[in-house]
């Protein structure tokens, strides 16, 4: 009877042996190319599944699927298709078993459908869903050169680890999607997507690592859509909930609820390349109807980094991107503008402490509102502190915010502002404004002069940074045919037509009739090339010899624009390496009947002034008959090796090239350098020019065309005395109508210059 159990105990522990030994084995489903394998009920024991068949999950009854790792590689996982939806419950559970990457990968054309039927009053809870196997384990989506993805009605709850995503998607693919679908818990960002053009629509995502969505990660893929989607984000560390790296997306209507430390939206080239080489789409990128909205954190007290709404960086000149009806709520800054030709339009701005740091961007029919007037709250804040600030506002209107506008450091020319209302607001202030900061109140906006219900008063003034407190009620009633330059003292556009700015100290204005754009330039920088050369700028230094205001500009430069104050005087200095610079050109583009004097030093011989189209202009004889001269002209005292030059503006846009008629040079021949001097003198109707080189040195003087073309070839040969002279009958060329150049070449170096019109004006 012993022997009985003793067998019967020994057979059982054989079947227990076998049973833990199998159970040790790794069980691998493989589905090979045109195989179906059903589904049909639950299993716990594979490791690994990889399909290159189809595997489709049968509808019958609720499943749970339990592995380690799932490869769609080229094949197709089914369950429920967009037609057909899954109507039961399946259950996808990844479970570590040793794998150095474990969850769904799909590569080589793979194709996932994951189409449950819509549950009532369950938005987490979805038909289909993608998990851990507990909480311990983590388990990652991999989408990478697929076919087609189409998912919805499914959960991805607790993917993610310290290093991916729960979802990487990479590689566009044809008609794919996730919508009505839910991201519960990821461990990482809920969704990558990279060189994708997919769609992402009312999806949820809830989520305190504070990212969710990475669209274009590497800076590539066009054309996603990010639709409709409510995310809840929070976290302490300082992360955007939606980042965007390529610009030409659509993304709206999307429903942003944020806490802690958790920002908005980024716009971010991923590197400075992007910015010249931005890939292109067919489509315009939409940002539109989305609702950005910021709640208290329970840790509210550990949150010490600003929050932004919207943060839009330079994605380059050639990109022009519209905002629209986007609205953002109680974040420290509502959105930044760093640059580029960002449009605003319809924005709603509440009870953001800042409601837009503006750089070069526009600002079109916004609203910025404080539900309760709070100190130290500015609604727009134009400022160089992210890059060239320079903001276009037109048709906005602010409530209840301490200050309306702030100008900060250096702001560029091309701003203005327009049709603007400040209710309850003082309507402006300054800070640190630079001396070449200019601002253009297009209609009297900001002005507080006329305004029957103001109830303004003036308590605090720091250098050039005023404020003005204290206010109850204001509203600017705008002058469409007021059109004001507003500056600082230090500005070049300090005139005796200048005035205080609003009763301000330091800050200044004056009738934008009475100030123009000045143009120098030299060599390449012409508006029509006289002649070429690489000659630049190094240092400009300009002067205004009333107020004594300067401002100097330190960069390489071939064209400089200025705006400056009309019917004054200016003194210009500047600095440059190599040869001379015989050509300088001033543009003088003021309004009809000003005029603006430039002293400046010319050093060379036999000065002649012309226009970039060939008429020659005729000199003064003197600095007071320059300063008295009805019309553009010059004058070069040759003691003081100084040019004075007057562009008076008749009835369009003057300029004046000052140009030597004898130009000094040098070639190098074997290592050795030899001077050359050529010189033109203009006679009636012809030009003749004379040129020294060394003897047998051979040379070749041509007459070009506007487009460098020859069109005559005056001497080509070897100097016999070294000394070479052509003649130029100008009647064989109609030099009225089109520019016509010479260029002598020596020892194959080159040197060009303007043929002149005999008729002067």
């Amino acid at each position: 009877m012993n022997n009985y159990f003793t067998y019967i105990l020994f057979f059982v522990f054989l079947i227990i042996r076998f049973e833990a030994t199998l159970g040790q084995q790794p069980r691998e489903l493989k589905i090979v190319a045109g195989e179906t394998y059903e589904l049909t009920k639950s299993h716990k024991n594979f490791d690994k599944i990889i399909v290159k068949g189809l595997l489709k999950v049968v509808d019958k009854r609720n499943l749970q699927l339990v592995t380690g790792q799932m490869i769609i590689d080229g094949g197709t996982l089914e369950v429920g298709t967009p037609e057909e939806p899954f109507h039961h419950q399946f259950k996808l559970l990844f479970k570590n078993k040793g794998f150095e990457q474990h969850g769904l990968k799909v590569v080589n054309q793979g194709r996932v459908y994951l189409n449950g039927r819509a549950r009532k009053n369950d938005s987490l809870q979805k038909t289909i869903q993608l998990t851990t196997f507990d909480s311990t384990q983590n388990a990652i989506v991999t989408f990478k050169d697929v076919n087609q993805i189409q998912i919805s009605q499914t959960t991805f709850k607790g993917l993610g680890n310290k290093s991916n995503a729960a979802v990487a998607w990479e590689g566009a693919s044809k008609e794919s999607y996730i919508q009505h679908s839910a991201f519960v818990n990821s461990k990482n960002t809920d969704i990558e997507l990279d060189n994708t053009s997919i769609t992402l629509k009312q999806n949820l995502f809830i989520t305190n690592h504070g990212s969710t969505i990475i669209c274009s990660k590497s800076g590539l893929g066009t054309n996603n859509k990010i639709l409709e989607n409510t995310i809840y984000a929070s976290g302490l560390d300082s992360i955007y909930a939606i980042s965007i790296h390529h610009p030409f997306q659509h993304i709206q209507k999307n429903r942003l609820v944020l806490s802690g430390a958790v920002s908005g939206i980024l716009f971010r080239p991923k590197n400075p390349k992007q910015k010249t080489s931005l890939q292109k789409s067919k489509s315009t990128p939409s940002f539109e109807e989305n609702t950005l909205e910021r709640v208290r954190h329970p840790l509210e007290n550990q949150v010490t980094n600003e929050t932004i709404g919207i943060l839009f960086e330079d994605f380059g000149k050639s990109l022009i991107f519209k905002a629209r009806n986007n609205s953002v709520s109680n974040f420290s800054v509502g959105a930044i503008v760093t640059g580029g030709n960002y449009v605003l339009e319809k924005c709603h701005f509440k009870n953001n402490t800042t409601g837009v740091f503006a750089g070069t961007g526009y600002l079109n029919e916004c609203t910025f509102h404080m539900a309760n007037k709070v100190k130290g709250t500015t609604a727009i804040i134009a400022s160089n502190r992210f890059g060239n600030a320079a903001p276009k506002i037109t048709d906005v209107n602010i409530l209840n915010y301490d200050t309306g506008i702030q100008y900060d450091g250096v702001i560029g020319a091309s701003n203005y502002i327009k049709a603007t209302s400040f209710v309850n607001t003082v309507p402006v202030s300054f800070k640190n404004l630079s001396a070449e900061s200019v601002i253009l109140d297009a209609d009297g906006s900001l002005s507080l002069k006329g305004n029957p219900n103001k109830d303004i008063s003036k308590n605090s003034i720091d250098h050039a940074h005023h404020n003005i407190s204290q206010a109850h009620h204001t509203m600017v009633k705008t002058d469409k045919t007021k059109r004001t330059l507003i500056y600082p003292k230090t500005a070049l556009l300090v005139s005796e037509a200048s005035q205080q700015f609003n009763s301000l100290d330091g800050v200044y204005c004056s009738d934008e009739g009475l100030s123009g754009v000045l143009a120098i330039s030299t060599g390449f920088g012409l508006s029509d090339p006289v002649h070429e050369h690489d000659g630049n700028f190094i240092d400009l230094e300009v002067h205004h010899l009333t107020s004594g205001n300067s401002k100097k500009i330190q960069k390489q430069t071939n064209r400089q624009e200025l705006l400056l104050s009309a019917n004054s005087v200016y003194k210009v200095m500047y600095k440059n390496k190599g040869n001379p610079l015989y050509d300088i050109s001033l543009e003088w583009d003021g309004p009809i009947g000003t005029w603006i004097m430039v002293q400046l030093p010319y050093p060379h011989e036999k000065p002649v002034a012309m226009r970039s189209f060939g008429s020659l202009i005729q000199p003064s004889k003197s600095i007071n008959e320059v300063k008295n001269s009805p019309k553009t002209t010059y004058f070069v005292d040759r003691n003081k090796k100084m040019a004075f030059i007057k562009l008076f503006n008749s009835d369009f846009a003057d300029e004046l090239v000052l140009y030597s008629s004898r130009v000094k040079t040098e070639i190098e021949i074997e290592g050795q350098k030899i001077p050359i001097e050529l010189v033109t003198h203009l006679g009636k109707n012809q030009l003749s020019i004379s040129f020294k080189t060394p003897k047998n040195t051979f040379s070749q003087l041509d007459v070009l065309d506007y487009y460098g073309n020859i069109v005559n070839t005056l001497f080509k040969g070897t100097s016999i005395d070294n000394i070479t002279k052509s003649t130029i009958d100008l009647n064989q060329y109609d030099i009225e109508k089109e520019m016509f150049r010479y260029s002598l070449t020596v020892d194959g170096k080159n040197h060009k210059g303007p043929i002149h019109t005999y008729n002067s004006n």
